[in-house]
């Protein structure tokens, strides 16, 4: 954990196994704490609102995902844009 968050970056052909494999939940670890088990649904519900990195030709490379520590989790980027509590999803080691 470093700045008090986790953080993860999610390619885009990931999002695209997701769907064309069915996936039903993204797990995300966070380091020697435990890891939230979160279902793809509120993933794809977040990367709208996300920032991305983006290639030179303005293709998106990878979200920008940032969650808070345990033992209630936000999946989140910013104030200006929704978080997504995680602490059901939520299983410390």
């Amino acid at each position: 954990m470093k700045n008090g968050y986790y953080w993860y970056g999610i390619a885009p052909s990931a999002v695209q196994y997701c769907s064309q494999f069915k996936v039903t939940h993204v797990v995300f670890i966070m380091g020697e704490e435990g890891f939230v088990r979160v279902p793809v649904d509120v993933v794809l519900e977040f990367l709208k609102h996300t920032r991305t990195s983006n290639n030179p030709d303005g293709t998106i490379r990878h979200y920008h995902c940032l969650i808070s520590p345990g033992p209630e989790p936000e999946l989140y980027y910013s104030q200006e844009v929704p978080r997504f509590p995680l602490r059901q999803d939520y299983q410390a080691f």
